[in-house]
């Protein structure tokens, strides 16, 4: 409920809901380890829907192996990532222009997917 109305007052009335402020570096958290990233994985691919499979396993290569963050994965859409020799490459959404390169085993692209080769 707060998030939605967050969202909502952002649009309406952008001058009292400041964008969020970028977390700190010595708070950041340690990455996570490749077992880790393969539960999460494991736990995409439980979805009971393909869509929602590849959506899962997207938001989760997007942010281990591409480092993406929450304001990055609310913006990137599926032609910012282009399959590229060793690897995908993510081109920053709307108006970012960082590009990342997704390193994670396991999140290249997937069988069913439209960059799937």
């Amino acid at each position: 409920m707060r998030a939605n109305l967050r969202f909502i007052g952002r649009r309406v009335v952008p001058q009292l809901y400041p964008a969020d402020l970028p977390l700190p570096r010595e708070r950041a958290k340690q990455p996570y380890g490749p077992a880790q990233i393969d539960g999460y994985l494991a736990l995409a691919d439980a979805q009971p829907t393909a869509e929602r499979r590849m959506r899962a396993a997207g938001l989760v290569c997007l942010g281990a192996g591409a480092g993406l963050i929450r304001a990055d994965l609310r913006d990137v859409r599926g032609t910012d990532v282009i399959a590229r020799s060793g690897g995908l490459a993510v081109a920053g959404g709307r108006g970012r222009s960082r590009s990342f390169r997704a390193t994670t085993p396991g999140c290249g692209p997937r069988a069913g997917s439209p960059g799937a080769r």
